[in-house]
């Protein structure tokens, strides 16, 4: 949950990379932002990075990072899939390690259906959704980028979208942003500030009904759901 901007595209003409790379990292400097380009990310042990060229930035510490990662046709590149595409190694520990979560979580559930079934005989009870690693679309994954920018400010999120603009405006004509607040098209302060605080809202009415939930209490997925949905359609000006 959050403000958060999707973007994808490819750079005009590869050549450029260079020419981008230190516009970025110079804007960086002048304006205090971290900044690593991608054979440090290597070095430091960054799944994924290996193959692509670029940077990553953070325009504020609780911003997420913007990921400028391009592979060797200058598509903008997801590094996390870029990574199940091109290491087996790494693409069969996440698949064991999303496997394993599935075992737990179907443990738990089956213990949490028992205790439901002793209170309420016959109810309905919802069962775990096991996703098969193999069955994820990595060739369209790999496109897709995004960052978070909901817990850093309406600053930050200006910030990602300068960056993006510039990416857009200089070296890539065709990319595709796609801003949950609207402004990286409309620019739109007040409306950027307004959906961050809406945003803020629903995440202190999420964490406010998992925090009254007796302690020991079972609660099956529909159940959580169910308080989750009551409490998020209260009006936005239900602050408290």
């Amino acid at each position: 949950m959050g403000v958060t901007i999707a973007y994808r595209g490819q750079l005009d003409d590869r050549a450029s990379l260079p020419k981008l790379t230190a516009d970025i990292q110079g804007a960086c400097r002048e304006l205090g932002w971290s900044c690593k380009d991608v054979e440090t990310l290597v070095r430091e042990g960054t799944d994924g990075c290996a193959g692509l060229s670029g940077v990553s930035l953070q325009t504020h510490p609780r911003c997420e990072w913007l990921h400028l990662h391009f592979d060797a046709d200058g598509h903008l590149t997801n590094h996390f899939y870029w990574a199940l595409l091109s290491d087996s190694d790494y693409a069969a520990r996440v698949s064991a390690m999303l496997s394993e979560n599935q075992r737990a979580l179907r443990q738990l559930m089956g213990g949490e259906r028992a205790e439901r079934q002793k209170e309420h005989s016959g109810g309905t009870l919802v069962d775990v959704v096991e996703v098969d690693p193999s069955s994820l679309d990595l060739a369209q994954g790999v496109r897709y980028n995004w960052v978070k920018t909901q817990y850093a400010g309406s600053a930050a999120h200006v910030g990602v979208c300068g960056v993006l603009r510039h990416l857009k405006e200089r070296y890539a004509s065709g990319l595709i942003v796609d801003d949950d607040s609207g402004y990286f098209e409309h620019r739109n302060l007040a409306n950027l500030e307004r959906a961050l605080a809406e945003v803020e809202v629903l995440v202190h009415r999420v964490t406010r009904e998992v925090r009254s939930i007796p302690s020991g209490s079972v609660q099956t997925p529909r159940d959580l759901i169910e308080r989750l949905k009551r409490a998020l359609v209260r009006p936005k000006d239900d602050l408290h």
